[in-house]
């Protein structure tokens, strides 16, 4: 059943028709949310505009089966990234305490913790925003390690 709605919305998605797209993954996720193909909340994550909506069909579809593959947490990253654009600390905090309570064994879990981190020191939380850099530099990602020590020493001149 995934696969027809899911080639439809993909080919959609190709050619760039994104309102078609979104449309396609927000019937077939309200049709089945308890059951919904991960690819295409992803594919929804990816052209939904409104984080609000995207909040809400995130809500409606949380369910521990979606937690076991990669592309639900790709949504969650995605949806971080975006909320993090648009500076929603509220939103960006509800969800970054979801990845990190349920998401801890995906690929996405440091990149979206560093998220989640400089948001919390946003909002004057630097405590737990030092706690969540240091677990991604024992996560041993050289990359985000770079990103944790720049930003540990941004925040140190900030505080001077």
């Amino acid at each position: 059943m995934y696969g027809d709605d899911f080639s439809e919305a993909h080919t959609e998605f190709k050619r760039g028709n994104y309102d078609v797209v979104r449309s396609l993954t927000t019937k077939s996720i309200k049709a089945q949310p308890k059951e919904i193909d991960p690819r295409m909340l992803f594919l929804y994550t990816s052209t939904e505009s409104n984080p609000k909506e995207i909040d809400k069909i995130l809500t409606s579809v949380k369910s521990p089966y979606l937690y076991e593959s990669n592309l639900y947490w790709k949504s969650i990253k995605i949806y971080l990234d975006r909320l993090f654009v648009l500076g929603d600390n509220e939103l960006l905090i509800k969800w970054g305490k979801h990845l990190i309570k349920d998401g801890k064994g995906s690929s996405y879990y440091l990149d979206g913790m560093l998220l989640y981190a400089v948001s919390l020191k946003e909002l004057q939380n630097t405590r737990e925003a030092q706690q969540c850099l240091s677990e991604i530099e024992e996560g041993n990602r050289p990359d985000l390690i770079e990103k944790v020590q720049a930003l540990r020493e941004k925040w140190k001149k900030e505080a001077q």
